[in-house]
């Protein structure tokens, strides 16, 4: 963990320090990834044991328009260091599995900001991801029981980019905990995550979820549930419809969305992606909208990518994107974002090196607030 306060180091050091951090961190990663046994067993009885998960970490600077700090090593919220395990066992035409996978982000840049730089090391139920069961079935469909995925999560956020690891609709992921500072006064504001959302949905929960078999590319999805692990006792509901398929020299997908809570909360999302083979040229597309009660917050994404074979090491991913919010934090409030970013694959190692840049604009009929730029670069390595 690192801070560099505004006017205690230059503009010089503020831009070494974070590409000094990913170079000496990537030939660590790589080293330690290099001859990995799989991590998978079969047992006696026919069933499949295995051990998974990803270590994604990196460094992140922002400029609130007041001062630039940088902080490392910060875990990535895109998509969080975690690990897991899972059981797989068939009878028939039917398999039977479990699965629990948990994450730790101490340290993460859905949290840090210049008045809070401190790794939070309490341990919160809602860090287990997942703590469940199911039965599944080619004619018959899947049955979820436990803490998992709802129906509806995910379905803003379909992207065939290859940039996700770093950027996709969720957008404050980047640098959520960061605060926007008013433009006269230099006060603080709300935070990153509570100006931008892409209402992806009602997340994880304690739910028993049913999914349909997949029909000409169409899969139909419901769920109940309540997020216990949060000692939230309000019941959720939600269904989903995705579609995932392959034309000529094109892959399609997308999703939508619909869900509501007993507190008379609505929701609505969807996204779309289509990415063009032989080219890797690829759009995605992401909207939604929330019912809150007192206002209705709405935002549309769009992403423009491309996937080429630059290097021998694998695919690098290229993307483009632009968020457009109203009404998210506050009645009249407008919150803007775009973003460049370039994702380099290792795929002999599983291996990801990223690096974004992203500008973070949010104004009231009341109140005007600086932009504020982030920066974030890593590696994440999946095994």
């Amino acid at each position: 963990m690192t801070v560099f306060p505004d006017g205690a180091a230059t503009k010089l050091k503020r831009i070494l320090w974070p590409l000094a951090w990913i170079a000496a961190l990537a030939p660590a990663t790589l080293a330690h990834a290099e001859g990995l046994p799989k991590l998978e067993w079969q047992l006696s009885n026919g069933a499949k044991f295995r051990i998974y998960g990803q270590i994604d970490t990196g460094v992140l600077v922002y400029d609130d328009g007041f001062d630039t700090d940088a902080y490392a090593p910060v875990d990535n919220e895109n998509s969080s260091t975690r690990f897991g395990a899972t059981y797989d066992q068939d009878f028939g035409a039917w398999a039977f599995g479990a699965a629990l996978e948990a994450e730790y982000p101490v340290y993460s840049t859905n949290s840090l900001n210049v008045l809070d730089d401190q790794p939070n090391w309490t341990w919160q139920n809602k860090y287990f991801r997942k703590i469940e069961v199911f039965v599944d079935s080619e004619d018959y469909g899947k049955l979820s029981v436990g803490q998992g995925y709802m129906a509806s999560d995910y379905s803003a956020e379909v992207d065939l980019s290859g940039t996700t690891v770093i950027a996709y609709s969720k957008i404050q992921a980047t640098a959520g905990g960061q605060l926007f500072r008013n433009d006269g006064t230099g006060a603080f504001g709300p935070s990153v995550k509570s100006a931008f959302n892409n209402y992806d949905g009602l997340g994880r929960k304690v739910r028993i979820r049913y999914d349909t078999p997949k029909l000409a590319g169409f899969t139909l999805s419901a769920s109940y549930g309540e997020d216990l692990l949060a000692n939230v006792h309000v019941p959720v509901s939600d269904v989903a419809l995705r579609y995932a398929n392959s034309f000529d020299a094109f892959k399609v997908e997308g999703a939508i969305a619909y869900a509501w809570q007993d507190n008379d909360v609505e929701l609505f999302d969807g996204s779309a992606s289509i990415l063009h083979v032989p080219s890797g040229l690829n759009f995605t597309v992401a909207a939604g909208s929330q019912d809150n009660g007192s206002r209705t917050g709405r935002y549309v994404y769009g992403k423009a990518g491309l996937i080429r074979d630059l290097v021998d090491w694998g695919p690098t991913a290229f993307a483009v994107d632009y968020y457009h919010g109203e009404d998210i934090a506050a009645a009249s409030s407008t919150s803007r974002s775009f973003g460049v970013a370039v994702v380099q694959n290792i795929k002999d190692y599983k291996t990801e090196l990223y690096a974004t840049y992203r500008r973070y604009q949010y104004d009231t009929e009341t109140a005007d607030f600086r932009d504020g730029d982030a920066f974030l670069g890593g590696v994440r390595l999946k095994f």
